[in-house]
């Protein structure tokens, strides 16, 4: 018993030292908690914006709730995964923490990993939520978290490099391909992109044009050697014909610097490149979803860019649940967020934040279109950002095009790394 209290004291020690640290890097001025005995940990990562917006949505949940203390634990990413994966296992989580998307796979395939939030649901408003909503969070029919935010594959051009082309914004892939016509002469990109949305832009071709999903519901690859030797005959014709520049070479600063005229990423991230790019006296506009001529599937996918889970050891679930409840559905709280992890999923806080935060145009009509599309959209299965996975494709695509391996050795290596990454 002796050894179990101090153990404890020195892990509140340890978490008051961390917890004063980053209360200096968010606002030197911020009023540090009392510690209690019990209080509510809330966990999270970000950056010093996502840091002192939800100090700030703590304090004031404290203020709303006499008695109730909210320990924050908080970091940059790096790391933070791993901590995260040391505190699951050793039944440590907090009791409400931000989560991505495929942890709920990684943690709780079965359901049994976080706490069912339905058993929750005289406290927490689910009613704020669509049934697709959801079952983003769902595992084996329990609630394991609730989304925040949606992310996708989107799709921003350079509004004035189109119409100084005299070209339309793209819609199909054919769009890309008579725009690069155009643009190649003075070497510009109708379109770049980095290696993860290149693996998602892929499997949307391959999806469209085949009708078939690149992965099963459960995971397994579903790709014949002969499907990947279509695929990488698509991206070769892509370099080829200067739609788009080899993936590893391509940065953000080609799409500022207009050497790029269009850019497939985040939503999130969209916002952030579209003022940098307007800073350079250019206008950013959201396109459709590039798809085939034809197309016999959708071939996008749309995920929960965060969501907030409650532990399944917490010792005060009704607690947590009115700490979850505040931090998804408070108008408040939807005030102070704004739009830093994206438009909110609560029908609450997207009304209050479609009232309060001046947000772009580009980045309205992204999410609009996540919105309007629902029953396009398939929720991401989590494979697709298996980054044993991503890293395979790159490293084969780049043997096949630069010459180092035949089309057919390609496509059979291809395949056969793929579905070992997924089958570990």
């Amino acid at each position: 018993m002796r050894s179990t209290v101090c153990v404890k004291i020195a892990v509140a020690l340890i978490a008051c030292i961390l917890f004063v640290s980053g209360c200096e890097q968010a606002d030197e001025n911020e009023v540090l908690y009392e510690t209690t005995v019990e209080p509510l940990r809330l966990s999270w990562w970000g950056t010093d914006v996502r840091h002192r917006y939800t100090l700030l949505g703590a304090k004031l949940f404290e203020e709303n709730n006499p008695g109730v203390q909210v320990k924050c634990e908080y970091s940059v990413w790096d790391g933070f995964e791993r901590r995260n994966r040391i505190a699951m296992v050793s039944r440590t989580a907090a009791d409400v923490m931000l989560i991505n998307y495929n942890w709920l796979d990684a943690y709780s395939r079965d359901g049994e990993g976080y706490y069912d939030i339905y058993e929750l649901k005289d406290i927490v408003d689910l009613s704020q939520f669509d049934k697709t909503d959801l079952k983003s969070g769902e595992r084996n029919g329990k609630l394991n978290g609730l989304p925040l935010a949606y992310n996708a594959t989107v799709f921003f051009y350079n509004a004035e490099l189109y119409d100084q082309y005299g070209l339309d914004i793209p819609k199909t892939w054919d769009d890309l391909f008579e725009a690069a016509k155009v643009m190649r002469k003075d070497n510009i990109y109708p379109l770049g992109m980095v290696k993860k949305h290149f693996f998602l832009a892929m499997v949307a071709y391959f999806e469209q044009t085949s009708g078939k999903h690149f992965f099963t519901n459960d995971g397994k690859l579903n790709v014949t050697e002969e499907d990947m030797q279509e695929i990488l005959k698509f991206y070769n014709r892509l370099i080829d014909e200067k739609v788009i520049c080899p993936i590893g070479q391509f940065t953000i600063n080609d799409f500022l610097k207009k050497n790029t005229a269009g850019i497939a990423c985040w939503i999130n991230d969209g916002m952030k490149y579209g003022r940098d790019l307007e800073e350079n006296g250019c206008t950013m506009v959201c396109g459709d979803m590039i798809e085939a001529n034809d197309s016999k599937l959708y071939g996008w996918y749309r995920k929960p860019s965060t969501l907030y889970a409650i532990s399944k050891n917490t010792e005060n679930p009704e607690a947590a649940a009115e700490l979850l409840e505040f931090l998804v559905n408070n108008e408040d709280m939807a005030k102070l967020q704004g739009v830093e992890k994206g438009f909110p999923v609560s029908k609450k806080a997207l009304a209050v934040t479609e009232k309060s935060v001046d947000s772009p145009e580009y980045a309205r009509c992204a999410n609009e279109m996540l919105l309007n599309s629902k029953a396009k959209f398939e929720n991401m299965n989590t494979e697709l950002e298996n980054p044993d996975v991503i890293k395979s494709f790159q490293a084969g695509t780049d043997r096949y095009i630069y010459g180092k391996q035949s089309l057919e050795d390609c496509a059979a290596q291809l395949v056969k790394e793929i579905r070992a990454a997924v089958e570990d």
